[in-house]
């Protein structure tokens, strides 16, 4: 992804070159985390990395020259099938959307030169073989298209065609070699010891490599031997090709286990080498692992890839630029490239989201400081294209970070990140056999003395409501003081003594405690060319899918070791002597004065127009200027401005100027990363049958939105256009569906990639469904229940043919009938009327198998839809019934029971209903508080439960005669400050996710 901020286009301009000094592109890919390396001879070899880096030798390593490549997205992988002709592979995910992209270059010239090749879209690829000039296989990201993650070439990587597989995968790792018959055969590993092997155009999953260890790298000795090595020291061999994995013969050191994970494999006949993180050291077999040698780096950074090109000369590279070689077969190693580079600050984070990017933006880009992100909590799933941990990693980079690191032996679901310190961390125990405190110390004194910190970043825990923060606060002081500790000798590794630990949290503009410094983000930066805010747009859309404004400052206090010494101006790096150039800061780069002005001119101008729009409150009246305001503006600084725009009418709850806003958006900045995310939107917007009934429901606005928005001329890229809107102002339902599918049909002409994601093709069916289209609606149904989608999105298509054929088993998806009753209940909160002893009902709990926490009970009549709630408590709720409820009031500090009814099915947009144990409520839709619908609940509770009971008519919810034989998606959440939720169904899936929601069924 290039980097669309209008700083890189100036900062790279010629005259940088006329002045004779580096710019910052060039500051950051010179120390570049190579990722893959390949040799054709003694002489002549290639390694690619981070940044589009490419490097590139003829003389054995004694130099390596960068050569230009037509990208800056990371390169994973590389591959020469002779002296001039080679492939690299590589890619990264879109902001907002995360939607994978790859990218294919190729080279005729020995990698003097390189073109990007690849005539379709592909998904990130991380591993690449080709076998001849036009035959070639790579790994990667699986996609809804393309699930298995393997692809194949027979026109030299123009084209790649999916080999057919199962549910989508993500593959870290792969090797290749040719059958007997010509065909590629091949091992994949991944996340949580998943694995594969591949036969042709067969794609078997291996017997379980390991655990919930990772497979990082693999190697082929030949179709039927191979390697496997990852997380926690593992080493696993195989003799059939992949199909099952066992130990070696004989077992590594198990001090190793505690100290390294291993990242790359190469093997020769009986000879093998591994290596990874801590790079200290070299494991080395010369008889199929019977016996190991470990030999001595010199580096501690990680190493990721390593070749051979025969039995005795050999290369490794690895982060921060780092490369190696040896001449005798593994028994020495000498640094080529890198070997000094260190960090100079690490930042650990308990999730993405928390990731201070302007800070980063401001001390690793711009001050040019080694910063290594460590997010040792995180927890993913082989199954999913664009985990988290992949955006992670190339946001970190996008900010001027060198390394990222994850944790495997800690894995904290998402839905517990909130939990208290003490109830998470008796969660982790219960996955780790107590130790999870032990494990996570342990990961962090890893991380220290392998990129060697001065100073460790994590969030303040005075300043968190998360326990996983606090939690990581305190495993950072501990890990520190055991850095100064030595290490075992067998590892290679020296001890490390940190300064300091910083805890940082988001500024609330409070008076600053005693030790706290405050930084700003909106200052200009001379060292980036603009302002931290405005440097971290593409970063934070890789860990967001909504936009977000960035936070006006931030603060900081010392929680561990040396207090920053005191300066003039904010500095968290203060007191730590680091010479521009040294071994833990890169070399200055800053853009030539004349160009300074004109950025910092820009950057005021956007950040003033920012600053106004903050204050507007969705004002409709900037709906006529914003075109003429983001004039002069790079694509992604006047697509963000839109956004916010967008934004600030979305939050004053004026959707149909946002909708505006974002169309216009998508017509003015087609290529800008936020401009598929308002197309997802506006599709997701139009096709809502919950927003179209609500807003039905309400008189609309006497102001007319200008027209300006909708007939502004778009200036598309691409062979397809986004059509003007035919028609500005409020919009009838139907006029509301025809552009949904209008937009649904757009993006599978002009974004097909984006357009086969589940959540599209739900969309689109509901819209097909609410037009009378159903047999349109069946057909995508059909077309992704035999898809090899993700498993929830595919039980959810399946239900929904169920549904149009109720015939057979009924689907997986927990259902409840919503009965008739001729007589209505008491609203009392006592629960004693008759219908509610004859219903069924349903439980909310943490597991299938857990004991329910609550129940919830449901029955209608032409007019009502009625719930009964019954929460066990052991603490009794105050409620006086002559107390004045307040309307829309904040729940997130109650025991409450929310309810999200997905009316059309299309698992995005739907109703939120929340009751606490006081009677207290809440409503939005999507999101959206402005929505006010008139319903009815009373309450009651004793020192063994609180009980609710509420009458929601309806009209509020849909036309009452379309009730009858009606399914809709629902989801039941049960929340208590300081516990884990509680849900129906049960298994806590994500808020997104079609498993989140069960089907009610009316009479």
């Amino acid at each position: 992804m290039r980097r669309l901020l209008l700083i890189f286009a100036l900062i790279a301009a010629p005259a940088d070159a006329q002045e004779g000094q580096p710019t910052l592109d060039d500051v950051m890919a010179d120390e570049a985390s190579l990722r893959g390396v390949a040799f054709v001879d003694s002489q002549h070899g290639c390694a690619v990395g981070d940044h589009g880096v490419a490097l590139v030798t003829s003389d054995g390593g004694q130099r390596w020259r960068r050569v230009p490549t037509p990208t800056d997205q990371r390169l994973d992988a590389v591959t020469f099938v002779d002296s001039e002709r080679g492939w690299a592979v590589g890619g990264s995910a879109r902001p907002y959307t995360h939607e994978s992209r790859g990218v294919v270059l190729a080279t005729t010239d020995g990698g003097r030169s390189w073109e990007s090749i690849a005539a379709d879209i592909v998904p990130r690829l991380r591993a690449v073989r080709f076998f001849d000039h036009e035959h070639g296989v790579a790994a990667g990201d699986g996609t809804a298209n393309s699930p298995s993650g393997l692809y194949t070439t027979d026109d030299g990587g123009r084209h790649w065609r999916p080999v057919p597989g199962a549910a989508e995968r993500q593959w870290l790792a792969a090797a290749f070699v040719q059958d007997r018959v010509g065909e590629p055969a091949g091992v994949v590993a991944g996340l949580r010891g998943s694995s594969a092997r591949l036969s042709g155009r067969d794609v078997t999953l291996s017997l379980a490599a390991g655990d919930r260890r990772g497979g990082y790298g693999v190697a082929l000795v030949n179709e039927s031997r191979g390697w496997l090595v990852g997380d926690g020291a593992l080493v696993r061999i195989t003799d059939d090709g992949g199909q099952a994995w066992g130990p070696p013969p004989s077992e590594l050191p198990p001090s190793l286990a505690d100290w390294f994970d291993w990242r790359t494999v190469a093997a020769r006949g009986e000879r093998v080498w591994i290596a990874g993180s801590p790079g200290s050291i070299v494991l080395h077999s010369t008889d199929a692992g019977a016996t190991w040698r470990l030999t001595r780096t010199g580096v501690t950074t990680p190493l990721t890839a390593i070749t051979f090109i025969d039995d005795q000369n050999g290369w490794a590279v690895g982060e921060l630029g780092v490369i190696l070689t040896t001449r005798d077969g593994g028994m020495s190693w000498r640094a080529q490239r890198g070997a000094s580079r260190r960090a100079a600050a690490a930042v650990v984070v308990a999730t993405p989201q928390e990731l201070p990017a302007e800070i980063l933006a401001t001390y690793a880009a711009g001050e040019g400081f080694r910063t290594v992100v460590a997010a040792p909590l995180l927890a993913e799933s082989a199954t999913v294209a664009t985990p988290i941990a992949n955006r992670l990693g190339d946001a970190a980079t996008l900010l001027g970070a060198d390394a990222t690191r994850l944790g495997w032996s800690t894995p904290l679901d998402p839905a517990d990140a909130s939990l208290p310190q003490a109830a998470l961390l008796d969660r982790l125990n219960r996955l780790t056999d107590n130790r999870a405190r032990e494990l996570l110390v342990s990961e962090l004194r890893k991380l220290l003395v392998t990129y060697r910190p001065e100073v460790v970043v994590t969030a303040d825990p005075n300043r968190t409501t998360t326990g996983a923060a606090a939690l990581l606060a305190d495993a950072a002081a501990e890990a520190m003081t055991l850095a100064a500790e030595t290490p075992p000798i067998e590892t290679g590794i020296a001890s490390w003594r940190v300064e300091r630990v910083v805890g940082v949290a988001v500024d609330d503009g409070s008076p600053l405690a005693p030790g706290e410094t405050r930084q700003g983000t909106g200052d200009f930066s001379s060292l980036l060319g603009a302002t931290p805010a405005q440097w971290r747009r593409g970063a934070r859309g890789l860990l967001e899918s909504e936009y977000t404004t960035a936070p006006a400052a931030y603060r900081w206090r010392t929680l561990a070791g040396d207090p920053a010494l005191s300066t003039q101006r904010p500095d968290l790096m203060a007191g730590i002597a680091h010479a521009r150039g040294s071994d833990a800061r890169r070399h200055v780069a800053m853009a030539p004065a004349s160009q300074l002005d004109q950025l910092r001119r820009l950057a005021s101008k956007e950040r003033n127009l920012k600053h106004l729009l903050d204050q507007s409150s969705g004002d409709a009246a900037w709906a006529g200027q914003v075109v003429n305001l983001t004039g002069g503006l790079d694509a992604e600084a006047g697509a963000e401005l839109l956004r916010q725009l967008a934004e600030g009418y979305r939050q004053a709850g004026r959707l149909e100027l946002a909708a505006d806003t974002l169309y216009l958006l998508a017509r003015r900045y087609p290529e800008a990363p936020l401009a598929d995310a308002s197309l997802l939107w506006l599709l997701q917007y139009y096709a809502s049958s919950e927003r179209a009934h609500a807003d039905a429901r309400v008189v609309e606005a006497k102001d007319a939105r200008p027209e300006t928005l909708a007939n502004v001329p778009s200036e598309p890229r691409g062979a397809v256009a986004l059509a003007a809107p035919t028609k500005p102002g409020a919009l009838s339902t139907e006029e509301r569906q025809q552009r949904a599918a209008a937009l649904a049909e757009f993006l599978g002409q002009a974004r097909p990639a984006l357009h086969a994601k589940p959540s599209i093709r739900f969309a689109e069916a509901a819209t097909q469904r609410a037009r009378g289209f159903g047999a349109d609606a069946d057909r995508i149904a059909l077309v992704l229940s035999k898809q090899s989608i993700a498993d929830d999105w595919r039980r959810a298509a399946m239900t929904e043919r169920w549904l149009a054929k109720p015939e057979g088993l009924p689907p997986d998806k927990p259902l409840a009938n919503c009965r008739y009753t001729p007589r209505r209940p008491l609203l009392d909160g006592r629960l004693d009327d008759p219908m509610w002893t004859r219903t069924q009902p349903i439980s909310l709990a943490a597991t299938s198998a857990a004991k329910p926490s609550a129940t919830v009970r449901i029955v209608h009549d032409e007019e009502f839809l009625f719930v009964a709630i019954e929460a066990s408590s052991s603490q009794a709720a105050s409620i006086d019934p002559h107390e004045a409820r307040p309307r829309d009031a904040d729940l997130s500090r109650s025991d409450r029971v929310t309810l999200r009814i997905d009316v059309d099915r299309d698992y995005a947009t739907a109703f939120e209903l929340a009751i606490d144990a006081r009677g207290w409520t809440s409503d939005a839709i999507w999101g959206d508080t402005h929505w006010k619908p008139t319903w009815w609940v009373a309450a009651e509770a004793d020192d063994k439960s609180w009980r609710a009971e509420a009458a929601i008519p309806l009209a509020e919810l849909t036309d009452p005669k379309h009730v009858e034989r009606a399914a809709w998606a629902v989801s039941l959440r049960r929340e208590r400050p300081g516990e884990p939720a509680t849900t129906w169904p049960a298994g806590g899936a994500a808020a997104d996710s079609p498993d989140a929601f069960g089907l009610w069924l009316f009479d």
